[in-house]
């Protein structure tokens, strides 16, 4: 049986009834409550039907939203322009079965340039929104078509791809990207075709495959010199003519530039390097080989925003937030609101916050606990701001 609604085997659907009976008055995210089968069917299908390991996983999906405010991110917020620029990609038609068809035309990425111009939070809310409007355009097709689309179809385009493309910083910040896509958006793909794969590829591929579940990588397809004729066979002729099919924009360009980025060279003028907002109040401090930092905030006042900025001299950190709710609460009931990862942060500062929306002490961790070795030299801002001064 394949796990979806309408085809389910007695253990799966003995799993469906225990998971809808654990989650029974949990709010899902908008449109999902109205088809709860559907939707809890995708993650115990993550989760090959164990019902502890579906649920923990969608309990976290569900505080992972909340942490990064998605529906305010969908409805308000707006890349910084070097990202709506040379970031790459695109939704373009759709396969022969209704399932959208993402473009990723990755050898015109300018992985360098995008890493010294873009913090690492505002990459990760541009894939999460992207996430979130394939999703929508996943519901808008079912609901044409009176049938269940959930999935879509990667064509990932390897042409003018080099070394640079697998240079380290940018794979660690690729890598957290992936593990986003693999923790809070599952069964969503379909399949992946890989053309104008380079000689290097296979590099590059295993230094990311580790971050990928079995299910992504069998979904994964790397085409021959005749990709043209394996993509029209899955998705029909009305693939972008650059990519063997026959659609064009509209002013005849074979690359459909009004729906895919091609991205390009990032032009210097929107490095970040160095520039922090207030580099004159910085604090420095030196966190050894193994050790961690905990910085403490206390909010007494609802409508406050944690604001930082950081950067390290050498080498990348990790980073994160959490929420203690009173004194005595135990450290092993900490809440993560802002999820710990290692920010590239040498190369160029990491500037974000958090709206406080409880009060209690917020800790401000620096981690470099992975380093057996070096210890880093960081140097920060950190202030708790009311929300219409941060707004200003």
């Amino acid at each position: 049986m394949s796990g979806f609604v309408g085809d389910l085997s007695e253990k799966q659907s003995k799993a469906l009834d225990e998971l809808q009976s654990r989650l029974n008055g949990v709010e899902f995210p908008g449109p999902e409550n109205d088809d709860r089968d559907a939707y809890l069917l995708k993650w115990l299908r993550a989760r090959q039907f164990d019902v502890d390991k579906a649920e923990f996983m969608l309990k976290n999906h569900l505080s992972f939203r909340e942490k990064w405010n998605v529906q305010s991110l969908i409805d308000n917020w707006h890349p910084p322009e070097v990202l709506d620029k040379y970031m790459v990609g695109g939704l373009c038609g759709f396969d022969k079965d209704g399932a959208p068809v993402w473009y990723e035309p990755f050898g015109y990425f300018d992985p360098k340039g995008l890493v010294l111009s873009t913090t690492g939070n505002d990459l990760t809310k541009m894939k999460i929104k992207i996430c979130e409007e394939i999703l929508s355009q996943l519901r808008a097709q079912t609901k044409k078509l009176g049938k269940r689309i959930d999935r879509f179809v990667i064509v990932f385009d390897l042409e003018k791809a080099g070394l640079s493309h697998i240079w380290k910083p940018f794979i660690d910040r690729y890598n957290l990207i992936l593990q986003v896509f693999e923790a809070h958006y599952p069964e969503m793909l379909k399949k992946t075709f890989v053309i104008n794969a380079p000689a290097f590829f296979s590099i590059g591929f295993n230094l990311i495959k580790k971050f990928l579940s079995e299910e992504t990588k069998n979904k994964v397809s790397v085409l021959g010199g005749n990709y043209k004729d394996v993509l029209i066979e899955a998705i029909g002729k009305d693939l972008p003519a650059h990519f063997g099919g026959t659609a064009c924009d509209p002013d005849g360009d074979p690359r459909c530039v009004s729906k895919i980025r091609f991205g390009g060279k990032v032009p210097e003028s929107y490095y970040l390097k160095n520039e922090f907002m207030h580099e004159g109040r910085l604090t420095e401090v030196f966190i050894g080989h193994g050790s961690k930092l905990e910085l403490t905030y206390e909010v007494k006042e609802k409508d406050h925003v944690l604001k930082w900025e950081f950067m390290t001299r050498h080498n990348n950190i990790g980073f994160g937030v959490f929420y203690k709710p009173s004194p005595d609460t135990s450290r092993d009931q900490w809440e993560e609101v802002v999820e710990k990862m290692r920010c590239s942060c040498h190369l160029v500062p990491e500037i974000g916050g958090y709206s406080c929306d409880k009060l209690g002490t917020y800790i401000v961790q620096f981690d470099n606990s992975f380093s057996w070795v070096r210890g880093k030299k960081v140097f920060y801002l950190i202030e708790l701001q009311r929300e219409e001064d941060h707004e200003s």
